[in-house]
């Protein structure tokens, strides 16, 4: 006679087996739900520091232009001088909006301001310079080919608009990192 207690696990067999494959599902739902959530943080983390590192970053440079300003109005520079670190300046910016460290709306607007002090009418002199002898200068010292065309590109053109200048620092940011 067979064993009844043999029988009966063999009839509940496969409501167990469902029963352990509905938990161990739940636990792998619990799981990936905690380990989501964990990459939620993580990821809301990693924003918060970006975001602080470059309101950080946005300050040191507008501290460092204030500088470069002050001693030109302070006749501590040259003419070369001060272009030598102006443009030295706008040559690391556009390296740190590369790295995503300065917003788009701000290294546009940032570029913007420097096309009208170019294009300034009457033409003005800084010092002993004006600003394209100082683009011309400054170029030749930071002998870097793909900044030079990407400043070349909007600075020189006298009919450049806020939109079209946004239009280039997006082109930029869309070579530098294509998801944008």
């Amino acid at each position: 006679m067979p064993d009844p207690a043999a029988s009966n696990f063999i009839a509940w067999a496969p409501v167990v087996s469902a029963v352990a494959s509905a938990v161990s599902a739940c636990v792998a739902a619990f799981a990936a739900n905690r380990a989501h959530r964990s990459s939620d943080a993580a990821r809301r983390s990693i924003v918060l520091a970006r975001q602080a590192q470059s309101g950080a970053t946005l300050s040191r440079c507008m501290d460092v232009y204030s500088k470069i300003e002050d001693d030109l109005l302070e006749k501590k520079i040259t003419g070369k001088r001060y272009f030598e670190r102006l443009w030295g300046l706008q040559f690391g910016q556009y390296h740190l909006f590369k790295l995503g460290l300065i917003p788009q709306e701000v290294y546009a607007a940032w570029l913007m301001a420097r096309h009208r002090a170019y294009h300034a009418r009457p033409p003005g002199t800084i010092v002993d310079m004006t600003q394209a002898d100082g683009w011309t200068h400054a170029k030749a010292i930071i002998d870097d080919p793909e900044f030079g065309r990407f400043v070349d590109c909007w600075l020189l053109d006298a009919s450049m608009t806020k939109g079209k200048l946004q239009g280039k620092v997006h082109e930029l940011l869309s070579r530098v990192n294509p998801a944008a």
